[in-house]
Formats: structure tokens, C-alpha cells, sequence
């Protein structure tokens, strides 16, 4: 066979190679022991201070604005479905039981949907998997309050909740790599604050809106309306700043960010799982 034959056959047997030697990789990596490194030489340790301003200088106010306002919107879903929820019964026809199942639903699918939310977020774009999953979590709002019976307000639940199951896979890390270490705490309170000052004002949304439009229509316009906030600011999120995944660490640790690979496999899910194993603080934490 000649020169022109072989080369096709090259290409399918290197991809092969880099497969093996990648699985060997990860092989070894669940069998070392983690290395055991002094406090004071964790990333960000013994840093000077910095404050939010200098913070929202270098990494932009865009980031931090969107999650912000998103965390505050989020908490109004709940809000409006908990203070309103005589007259959700009473609009769909369904017991004090049915009603407890139908709100739990968006619990389970919040924390189960994080699993497979975390693995995209892995793989994807973090900005675009939060501006998707948002904006669909905006329309299944608006058509909650079109719900006519049990089982479709049932279905609208789960999907509020596997819409909002993004933000704990996405949020935190987006604010991580877009932040310092230096000021994260800082960063982390302005969220925080945000979600509180929207639990605070989110009954009272709830209690206006149902008195503005009626105790029958209440809970429907209300739903809509905050679908309708959100969408806009969703979709903003696509205007967000990528940033590169621990490229704050790379500075603190080695001083410089180290290139990037195009061609490396993302991690797996049990080598992630392998080395939470080793860590012997994140049992304690769960």
C-alpha cells in the first residue's frame, strides 16, 4: 500500500492513544493521595485585602448585576406560591395534601436537576447555560398562571424547579472565576443580600398584585409578571464576560494562568466524585 493509503488509518489509532493514555491518567489520579498543603499556602491566604469597588473594577459590574438581580426575582416564585396558595387551591380544586405535593415538586427537581446542570456547566458555556435555563424558567412562569387543574400546575412546578436548578451549579463559580479571591466574601454578600431584600419585598408583591387584580386572577398575574421581569434580564446574561475556569487560583498559586489545552477531555464525573472522596472536611460539610 502506498504513502497515500496509510495516512487516513493514523488519525483514528492517535485519537485511540490519547483516549488510553487520558483513562490512564485518571486511573492514577484516584489512586494518589491528595498532597497536604499549609494554610498559609491556600490561594488568596495571607493576601492583601480588597475592597468591592476595586473588585467590581477589575472583574466588571455586568456579572455580578445580572446573578444579583436573578437571585432576588427567584425567591418571588416561591413567595407567590406560598402566600397565595388559598387561592391556588381553590382556582384548581385540590386538597391541602395535593397542593403540599404539587409545591414540593419544585424542591426535588431544584436539587436533583443540579447533577446533570453541574455536568453541562462543565462542558458549556456557563453564561449561555444561564441565560437558557433562565429564560425558559421565565416562560414556564408565564404559563403557570395558565394552569387549569392539578396535574398542569403540577408539571409547571417541576419545570420552575428544573429551570432554577442552574443557579447552583452556575452562579458561584461564574462569580468565582470573574472575582478575585481577595474580595469573593464581599461579592458573595452582595448576593446574598440581594436574595434577602427580595424574600422581604416577594410577599408583599404577592399581597399587592392579588389585591390589585383579584383574589380569582391574583396568583395568575402575578406569575406572569414575574416571568415577565425575568426574561429580559435572563437573556442579558448572554452578554456576560466568560471567564476562564480558575484562572484566579492559577495567579494566586503560580503567578501566571497556564495555557490552555484545546484538546483536553473534560473531567469525569466519578474521577470529581473520587476526589471529593479524599477530602475529608466536605463529609463534615454534607
Amino acid at each position: 500500500m502506498g504513502d497515500g493509503d496509510a495516512e487516513p488509518a493514523a488519525e483514528p489509532s492517535a485519537l485511540a492513544a490519547a483516549v488510553i493514555d487520558e483513562e490512564t491518567r485518571r486511573t492514577e489520579a484516584r489512586t494518589l493521595e491528595m498532597p497536604v498543603i499549609a494554610d498559609d499556602e491556600l490561594p488568596g491566604v495571607n493576601a492583601e485585602a480588597m475592597s468591592l469597588r476595586e473588585a467590581v473594577r477589575q472583574g466588571g459590574s455586568r456579572t455580578l448585576t445580572i446573578i444579583g438581580i436573578l437571585g432576588a426575582i427567584e425567591v418571588f416564585d416561591n413567595a407567590v406560591f406560598n402566600v397565595l396558595a388559598p387561592d391556588i387551591q381553590d382556582a384548581i380544586g385540590v386538597s391541602d395534601t395535593v397542593l403540599g405535593a404539587i409545591g414540593g415538586a419544585t424542591g426535588v427537581l431544584f436539587v436533583l436537576g443540579a447533577i446533570p446542570m453541574s455536568s453541562l456547566s462543565d462542558r458549556l458555556p456557563r453564561k449561555n447555560l444561564l441565560a437558557v435555563s433562565m429564560s425558559l424558567w421565565s416562560v414556564i412562569l408565564v404559563l403557570t398562571g395558565l394552569a387549569q387543574n392539578a396535574f398542569q400546575m403540577f408539571l409547571a412546578r417541576m419545570g420552575a424547579g428544573l429551570g432554577q436548578s442552574t443557579s447552583l451549579p452556575v452562579n458561584g463559580p461564574l462569580l468565582t472565576d470573574t472575582y478575585p479571591i481577595q474580595a469573593r466574601a464581599k461579592v458573595f454578600a452582595v448576593l446574598g443580600t440581594s436574595q434577602a431584600i427580595g424574600s422581604m419585598i416577594a410577599p408583599f408583591f404577592a399581597g399587592a398584585v392579588a389585591a390589585i387584580a383579584g383574589e380569582d386572577d391574583g396568583w395568575r398575574v402575578a406569575f406572569a409578571l414575574i416571568g415577565l421581569l425575568a426574561l429580559p434580564i435572563a437573556l442579558s446574561a448572554l452578554t456576560i464576560r466568560e471567564p476562564r475556569r480558575g484562572r484566579h487560583e492559577m495567579q494566586s498559586v503560580l503567578g501566571e494562568e497556564l495555557p490552555e489545552e484545546a484538546d483536553a477531555l473534560p473531567i469525569s464525573l466519578s474521577v470529581a466524585f473520587e476526589r471529593l472522596r479524599q477530602i475529608r472536611s466536605f463529609y463534615y460539610f454534607l
